[in-house]
């Protein structure tokens, strides 16, 4: 599996996500310059840093 996929489930299946519950299926999921969001609405996202923290340093973030 892509990277990119990779990236984009870990973000749609964590809780603590801003993406959490988005459709991982569709385009609507945007990665660029390091950082996963919705097309229709950019500040919900985050970075691919923030992706691969566990969840209780998240929030530190």
């Amino acid at each position: 599996m892509p990277l990119r996929e990779q990236a984009i489930n870990l973000t749609v299946e964590d809780e603590d996500s801003p993406l959490y519950g988005a459709d991982a299926d569709a385009d609507d999921i945007v990665v660029r310059a390091g950082r996963l969001h919705l097309e229709r609405n950019p500040a919900r996202g985050e970075s691919y840093r923030q992706t691969s923290l566990p969840r209780s340093r998240r929030r530190a973030c």
